[in-house]
């Protein structure tokens, strides 16, 4: 088991050579309107939509892409754990915290 501390956010892994689980703080990028992560900027009022959305398709697009970036990062991290690999060293988590650093300049 590892608990990690990622740019302040706590990230808990199970892992062994058979899989493994994460339970997972690091932050998503939100719905402006709606307030959910997983929205592509089609909400509607049932998901508490707020009817003056002014995200534009670009931002969207870029919440969506980073999103799915962290997504991919925690995946990976996952993967590694249940390889054997030391997911706690400093170095290790310090890549991570640069990989999130250039996911949030680039989208």
């Amino acid at each position: 088991m590892y608990e990690l501390t990622i740019l302040g956010n706590k990230v808990c892994l199970v892992a062994d050579s058979l899989g493994g689980s994460i339970e997972s703080g690091l932050p998503r990028e939100t719905c402006p309107s709606c307030g959910q992560a997983d929205c592509v900027n089609e909400c509607d009022g049932a998901q508490g939509a707020d009817e003056n959305n002014t995200e534009s398709e670009e931002d969207a697009i870029g919440r969506q892409r980073y999103n799915a970036a962290v997504d991919a990062l925690e995946s990976i991290l996952l993967a590694h754990a249940c390889a054997g690999i030391k997911v706690d060293e400093p170095a290790y988590v310090a890549g991570l915290e640069t990989a999130l650093d250039a996911f949030s300049n680039n989208f």
